[in-house]
């Protein structure tokens, strides 16, 4: 039969097709419990129609489902009947007119798909051949597959659906088996799940409906599938083991096909539970003598304790209660001090005893751990730091500190030991920070610190010089750190390097000394390699000293004079070292000299500063000092003197006669005079007798006398007098001259008075006589100028004879002698003076 739904309907058949559409709507509410939908579904997306209308080929994920093609039996509503090549199933049909949609006018729906003994077919896709195109409409698995609308200019005349076989109807029936136990009331009740797949098994999409069943036990429930799914069964309860049930649903093969299955659950009637006890100390460690040994635990099972509760249990121990399956226990384990306690199940308050169940308890020592830290002030370093903690349980550790700081852990130990930490004494550290007394562990990390402070030594370097004043430089080295420094010094300096860590090897090194300066010695530390000491520093005693001695001469300053003695005062200024010495001269040596050694060598001036009153000055004088050499330095300096000589002679100047002379020399200074010379030549007149005078030593080489004094005669000083005795030849009235010449032994500066004339002129003797003397007399005469006057002698009156002929004879004689100018009587001794004296009586 062909259809034209091109065509608008008579009144008459749409009232057929309405009445057909209610009784249709009525019946799949009855075969599915819900309602078509009323609405027109669009087809789905044109890109998936087929190009043919599929007949008895698989259309969904699984192997069960196939397509079933129909055609149409006349004028819905009716009855489609499956084509040749398809199961010979039937399902009802509805052509409806759609009033709410003019582009689709036309509409179709399909339900009460059956086998042909009449069992349920569910189907999910429908295709329509319309024209040459073929919609597909996709719709929940069910027995009914709600509105499809096509276009108001098309018809069509077959479709196709896509079914699965024809249900199943499985009955499921609970079974328990109480082991010879008493039911549990109230009764429990069983979860069954039924999963039904198609072929080969678990995995696929569950096919059953509806998939869980509630049961107790003896009772049954169903569920329907497709023929040729394997279902499965199955409940959990943990009070029964389950037997599942496993079937494969068979193809129909009459009406109402049906099959069975029977789920068994198996009662597990009692229950253990075992209590174990585990204590658990640190590594290394024991029960300590007051820690708990044995715990306490009470054991409830609904509500009510067991028996034999509370149980004791120590490390290792265990015990056990059996209850009955499915009571609900709790387990608990008195305080314990110090300890930790953990269990497994973790909950044990709440121990469902489904099954045999274990629980153990572990009580762990409560314990700590020390946090050393170590702060190291100075620099980085390694330290050993000891936990005695007793019984044996010691630690040790090395902390290395990195920017100041490090830390150390010990540990785990028990709370409630007493650890004594403590730090091996590290050589070249004080310890400044560290704990006093023993710590007692608490829980969780117990601080403890230690400071350290490097110990340092500062490093001082002397400088002495010898013999000058100058700028010494050093190198001074210390691991790998350097520095350059500088003494200034005219004795002893020094320099220092502060706060340089004990145990570092340090070189202190002297740089090249300035010129003119040896390097002497180094002393300190260590050990010494020319101008380098090398030592290792201490707290104290880093002292490193270095001598240097200034290049140095002598300077030999010789002092010549001409006489005189005295000391001459001398400056030897070298740079800014000045040195003052003097040379004493000591008369009759004219010459002295003083060696001034230890001069730095190179320029020097030497200048006179100071010399005796009277000597001139003397000009400085620039030398240079060589190194171990003497460098000569003469000096000059001549006495400025004024000797002035004064020469005498007074009363009878008798030729024949003696006569004297005297001769005074006066030092007008300024200088001292030590040396006099007189020189006297005797004229022609005039006979030498004698020279005499207090500190003065005559000589003869005559006519020259000369006396020489070498006594000192300050300025202004007179010498003793010196008389020269000499006898008058020459004849009277002849003047005769006497010179004395004096010289000294410096510069006289006033060369006028140096000498001294006296001119007499000889006379006849004339004897005067007094009441108390008798004077003999020269008497001058002109007739003979040569006479001179020789002697003047006065004599007591009692020497003389007043008469006697002989006097008188010879004074006679001598009178007419002078007169007639034949010269005079020379009266030599005293006798001849008694003579004359005697003749010249009355």
């Amino acid at each position: 039969m062909s259809m034209a739904f091109g065509r608008m309907p008579t009144t008459s058949m749409t009232r057929r097709i309405v009445a057909v559409t209610a009784a249709i709507s009525a019946l799949l509410i009855g075969l599915s419990g819900t309602p078509a939908s009323a609405a027109g579904q669009i087809p789905d997306d044109p890109a998936t129609w087929p190009q043919n209308i599929p007949d008895n080929a698989s259309c969904a994920p699984d192997s069960l489902s196939r397509w079933v093609k129909f055609t149409a039996g006349g004028s819905g509503p009716g009855t489609f009947a499956a084509n040749s090549g398809s199961p010979k199933w039937t399902a009802t049909y509805t052509v409806t007119t759609n009033a709410n949609n003019a582009s689709y006018p036309q509409s179709l729906s399909v339900s009460n798909l059956k086998d042909d003994f009449g069992n349920p077919v569910r189907f999910r896709q429908l295709v329509t051949g319309v024209a040459s195109t073929n919609p597909v409409w996709t719709f929940a698995l069910g027995y009914q597959s709600g509105t499809l609308d096509v276009p108001f200019d098309k018809n069509f005349s077959q479709f196709a659906l896509c079914a699965y076989p024809p249900d199943v109807t499985l009955n499921i029936t609970k079974v328990i088996d109480w082991k010879g136990e008493p039911p549990l009331q109230p009764a429990p009740s069983f979860t069954v799940t039924v999963s039904c797949v198609a072929p080969p098994g678990p995995g696929g999409t569950n096919l059953a409906t509806p998939p869980t069943l509630t049961l107790v036990g003896g009772a049954s429930g169903t569920v329907t599938a497709p023929a040729g799914a394997i279902c499965t069964a199955t409940d959990v309860d943990p009070r029964f083991t389950t037997t599942p049930v496993t079937v494969t649903l068979l193809k129909p093969t009459g009406p109402n096909a049906t099959q069975n299955a029977t789920v068994t659950n198996t009662y597990k009637p009692l229950r253990s539970l075992t209590i174990t006890k585990t204590v658990v100390y640190p590594a290394s460690w024991a029960a300590l003598p007051n820690d708990q040994t044995a715990f306490q635990f009470t054991v409830l099972c609904n509500g009510v304790a067991v028996a034999g509760s509370p149980f004791t249990l120590s490390n290792g121990g265990s015990t056990s209660v059996t209850v009955p399956i499915g009571q609900t226990c709790s387990v608990a384990e008195a305080a314990a001090p110090n300890f930790t306690t953990t269990s497994v199940p973790a909950a044990t308050p709440a121990i469902l005893m489904d099954v045999n169940k274990t629980a153990a308890f572990t009580n762990t020592r409560t314990t700590g751990s020390l946090l050393v830290t170590k702060t190291a002030i100075g620099e980085n370093g390694t330290f050993e730091v000891n936990v005695d903690c007793g019984n044996g349980h010691t630690f040790a550790s090395s902390i290395t500190t990195t920017g100041g700081t490090g830390t150390a852990s010990f540990g785990p130990i028990p709370v409630g030991v007493s650890c004594a930490v403590t730090e091996a004494k590290q050589a070249g550290w004080t310890q400044t920070v560290g704990p006093t007394s023993a710590v007692v562990i608490a829980a969780g990390s117990n601080p403890v610190g230690f400071t350290n402070v490097r110990d340092t030594g500062d490093i001082l370097v002397t400088k002495t010089a010898i013999g000058g004043s100058d700028t010494f430089g050093f190198t001074i080295a210390c691991g790998e750190s350097s520095v350059t420094q500088s003494i200034t010094t005219g004795g002893t300096g020094s320099t220092s390097v502060v706060g340089i860590p004990t145990g570092t090897s340090c070189t202190v090194t002297e740089t090249a000394p300035p010129v003119g300066w040896s390097f002497t010695s180094v002393t300190g530390p260590g050990e010494s390699t020319g101008a380098s000491h090398t030592f290792t520093t201490a707290t104290t005693g880093n002292t490193v000293a270095f001598v240097n001695t200034r290049d140095s001469g002598t300077a030999r300053i010789t002092k010549t004079i001409d006489g005189g003695s005295g000391t001459f005062a001398f400056s030897v200024t070298c740079g800014t070292v000045v040195t003052n010495v003097s040379v004493t001269i000591v008369a009759p040596a004219t010459s002295g000299f003083v060696d001034v050694a230890d001069l730095p060598t190179g320029s020097c001036v030497v200048e006179e500063t100071a010399h005796p009153v009277g000597y001139n000055g003397a000009d400085s004088q620039d030398v240079t000092i060589a190194k171990g050499a003497t460098t000569n330095v003469d000096f000059r300096n001549d006495r400025q003197i004024d000797l002035a000589v004064v020469k005498g002679n007074t009363g009878a100047f008798v030729t024949g006669s003696g006569a004297a002379y005297t001769i005074d020399v006066t030092n007008n200074g300024p200088a001292t005079e030590t040396h006099a010379v007189v020189t006297d030549v005797v004229p022609t007149g005039l006979t030498f007798v004698s020279a005499s005078g207090t500190g003065w030593t005559c000589t003869t080489a005559l006519p020259t006398v000369t006396c020489v004094n070498d006594s000192v005669v300050a300025s202004g000083g007179v010498y003793p007098t010196i008389t020269l005795a000499v006898t008058i030849t020459g004849a009277a009235g002849t003047p005769i001259t006497n010179t004395a010449v004096v010289a000294g032994g410096g510069i006289d500066i006033d060369l006028t008075n140096n000498q001294s004339s006296v001119t007499r002129t000889p006379t006849a003797v004339v004897i005067l006589q007094t009441t108390t003397t008798t004077t003999v007399v020269v008497l001058a005469t002109v007739v003979q100028p040569k006479a001179t006057v020789l002697a003047a002698e006065p004599v007591t009156p009692a020497t003389l004879p007043k008469t006697g002929a002989s006097s008188r004879v010879i004074l006679a004689l001598a009178l007419g002698m002078l007169a007639f100018g034949l010269g005079a009587i020379e009266f030599t001794n005293a006798r001849q003076i008694r003579r004359v004296k005697s003749a010249m009586r009355p």
